[in-house]
């Protein structure tokens, strides 16, 4: 997802890189890399246990003198929906995206 230059991308492993003791499984891990953004923008990771009727959220919020940064990363277990999301300073609302994933690995 764009704005301008800038840029949010939804990223997740390829491979089950994270071992949930809960559930005693291997599991993907999901994160999102805001890029080419300005400070005070705002980056976040958004994932939904109900089928993208209430979501939660991991925010990020671009440092001044930097143009990047990267959300903390959720483990997806179950049926979760996750969504990359910024709000851009001088726009004031927030935009998300949750068809494009990026994979690692």
């Amino acid at each position: 997802m764009q704005a301008g230059a800038g840029a949010a991308r939804l990223y997740t492993s390829k491979n089950r890189v994270y071992y949930n003791r809960n559930t005693g499984r291997y599991e993907r891990i999901y994160w999102v890399w805001g890029s080419n953004l300005k400070p005070g923008d705002v980056v976040s990771l958004d994932w939904s246990d109900d089928n993208r009727k209430t979501w939660r959220y991991c925010h990020r919020t671009i440092a001044s003198g930097k143009s990047s940064v990267t959300t903390p990363a959720i483990n997806n277990w179950g049926s979760r929906w996750f969504r990359a999301c910024f709000k851009l300073k001088v726009w004031g609302y927030w935009s998300c995206d949750y068809y494009d994933t990026w994979y690692t690995d």
